[in-house]
């Protein structure tokens, strides 16, 4: 069963059982109002002859018969009698029925001194009469034709009424439901045309405002997000694929060289070392997409900790330094915090140490002196660093894709590099929530900026 016939069934179960309660309360309403309304004009039709026969002398049982006879207002097979207190008959209206009570019915009359109560199709009233000390008990009964047939009547429109209404409402709501969801079976066609080689496309917002149109722009935000991480794949996978095959290509070459005729020792070691020099670079290329692929993954995957970054940076100088002596690496406190706890963030402390030797080396690598400065700043209770050093700069028309993967500034040819580094700095960054900004001169140098 489909969303739209699900949605017209239950608001017509619903609206059906209002509506079904609605009858039943008019139908039982209307009851009690005929049967009041009845027993009411039962009793002072009693309370009538009896006033005529005990109370108006010029009336005895024979005028009262005639009187009866020719009520116009009488009551259908209304019956009126009228006894002692024990049990005499005083008067009983003419009729086809005999209305004889028994000895308990008179004794409930005299405790209650009124009764209503019914007889078969009859409804009856019962009630103790005092007229000149003396006390009768005066009994009345009729079948209420009209007030039934109408009642029927009403029990029979209401059937009929209720079931077309529930007929409509089915009708109605189907339409209704079919328009409501219009919109979400547009957007599921939509949705169908979107593979992943056309993830450009996106659904129709409409007006942008109801619960339909936020859907669309949520799917919308989430279609953007796969977009760039599949680019990003094709990227990764193209730029990785040619960065890979330059040295395992110039590594064969070297080696089918070697074997093209016999070389003497110095020949074969010198060979050596420049494969091992590809090698290593090789595999410097490797780490780098590897600890990329890291940063890139999920953020709630992430062991997140409390982290010192100050522990961090000095760690991180520590393995620049022993890889390359040559560096030099000041980390400097503009000032000094008077909580520890501002040079904490939460994070993971392996990929934070990853960026920062990243920084560091590409801060030392472009320096004609060699050399990077870390300052440590506090601005609102926030923690910042700057990684500054003195090196070739980056061309203002570059600088805006200096963080996408294996990009690497025109100025850079000349030093060693794959352009994996500041690409996964600033996913690390993103990672932990953080601020990233470059600002850089031409031969005058660059300084990164991180607010934490």
């Amino acid at each position: 069963m489909n969303i739209k016939t699900r949605l017209a069934f239950q608001f017509t179960f619903f609206v059906g059982v209002i509506l079904l309660l609605f009858a039943i309360t008019i139908y039982f309403l209307s009851s009690g109002f005929r049967e009041r309304e009845f027993y009411n004009r039962l009793e002072k039709k009693a309370m009538t002859s009896a006033l005529l026969l005990l109370k108006v002398n010029e009336v005895d049982s024979t005028l009262l018969t005639i009187i009866d006879k020719n009520t116009i207002h009488s009551l259908n097979e209304e019956i009126v009698s009228i006894y002692t207190t024990d049990a005499k008959l005083v008067y009983q209206s003419p009729g086809d029925t005999m209305q004889t009570p028994g000895q308990n019915l008179f004794q409930d009359v005299l405790i209650h001194k009124n009764l209503q109560y019914k007889q078969g199709n009859r409804e009856c009233v019962a009630f103790l009469y005092i007229e000149k000390g003396k006390k009768y008990v005066v009994f009345a009964s009729a079948y209420d034709i009209y007030g039934l047939s109408e009642l029927h009547n009403l029990r029979f429109v209401l059937i009929i009424g209720l079931t077309i209404t529930i007929l409509l409402t089915l009708f109605i709501s189907r339409t209704f439901a079919g328009n409501a969801i219009a919109p979400l079976s547009k957007l599921v066609k939509q949705a169908d045309n979107i593979t992943a080689s056309r993830l450009d496309l996106r659904l129709d917002e409409e007006n942008g405002k109801d619960e339909i149109a936020q859907l669309a722009i949520t799917f919308n935000h989430m279609l953007q997000r796969l977009e760039s991480a599949f680019e990003m794949q094709r990227n990764f996978v193209s730029n990785a694929s040619h960065e890979m095959r330059t040295p395992l290509t110039a590594i064969t070459g070297q080696l089918e060289v070697a074997l093209l005729k016999e070389r003497n020792r110095d020949e074969y070691e010198a060979i050596i070392r420049s494969v091992l020099d590809d090698i290593q670079n090789f595999n410097t290329l490797t780490n780098g997409m590897l600890e990329l692929a890291q940063a890139s993954i999920d953020h709630s995957s992430l062991t997140i900790k409390p982290v010192r970054m100050d522990e961090v940076l000095l760690q991180a100088q520590k393995d620049v330094l022993r890889r390359n002596p040559s560096y030099n690496i000041k980390i400097q406190f503009k000032q000094l915090p008077d909580d520890d706890s501002l040079l904490t963030i939460l994070g993971s402390e392996n990929l934070m140490k990853i960026a920062m030797i990243n920084l560091m080396e590409n801060g030392c690598k472009f320096s004609s002196d060699s050399t990077a400065i870390i300052n440590i700043s506090f601005n609102n209770n926030h923690l910042q660093l700057e990684i500054i050093d003195n090196g070739i700069g980056i061309p203002a028309d570059e600088q805006n894709h200096i963080f996408e993967p294996f990009y690497r500034a025109t100025n850079t040819k000349n030093q060693k590099g794959h352009g994996i580094g500041l690409s996964l700095v600033h996913r690390i960054i993103q990672l932990h929530q953080a601020q990233i900004s470059l600002q850089s001169e031409l031969n005058k140098g660059t300084q990164i900026k991180i607010f934490f």
